[in-house]
């Protein structure tokens, strides 16, 4: 996977457009803290968590291509780029479905896949879709202060200026985590 990380760095500087490797970089490290948070209650694995954070850091990289629409160049970007061409082709449409479906829907590769692996991915893509929200402004004041974890909700306490954009970010985003993990999402601000 060394070898994977290397490629996804430098897919992300060949396909940078002037700030998505620093917001995807913090979106990837939000990511990572919701998802270390839901492991010790989930199935997740090691190359989950491997998944969920190289997805996070080319989530953007469509946007260099175009802005409109830039999930689905993304998506097309990691399945076609000849810098991904020697990741085994299940990882590398793997990674197409998480970072290509970070917004709305969902890349239609994943109805080619088995109802578990459907279920991983889309968990996966909840969680990046959640992080994405979280940094949506890119204004960079944003930390987790607490993740806080019960059998129903997922609360995560949040330190910004701006947390009433952010909750509402979230709230828009948040189906499909609650879809998967069959929880609810709560957004608070920490002062």
């Amino acid at each position: 996977m060394e070898d994977l990380r290397i490629i996804i760095e430098h897919l992300a500087v060949k396909y940078d457009n002037g700030d998505n490797r620093r917001h995807s970089q913090k979106v990837a490290r939000l990511a990572l803290d919701i998802f270390d948070q839901m492991a010790q209650y989930s199935n997740f694995t090691q190359q989950d968590r491997l998944l969920l954070e190289f997805s996070a850091l080319v989530h953007d990289i469509g946007a260099f291509i175009n802005d409109n629409r830039h999930a689905s160049h993304t998506s097309y970007v990691i399945l076609n780029d000849s810098l991904t061409a020697s990741v085994d082709s299940t990882l590398r449409l793997y990674l197409a479905i998480i970072a290509g479906s970070h917004r709305r829907g969902i890349r239609k590769q994943i109805h080619d896949l088995s109802s578990d692996e459907q279920g991983r991915l889309k968990k996966l893509i909840s969680l990046l879709r959640i992080a994405d929200a979280l940094d949506y402004d890119r204004q960079d004041d944003l930390e987790i202060s607490e993740i806080v974890y019960s059998q129903d909700c997922l609360q995560l306490n949040i330190n910004c200026n701006h947390s009433s954009q952010v909750k509402k970010k979230i709230i828009e985003k948040s189906s499909l985590f609650q879809e998967q993990f069959e929880m609810t999402l709560k957004c608070f601000d920490q002062d």
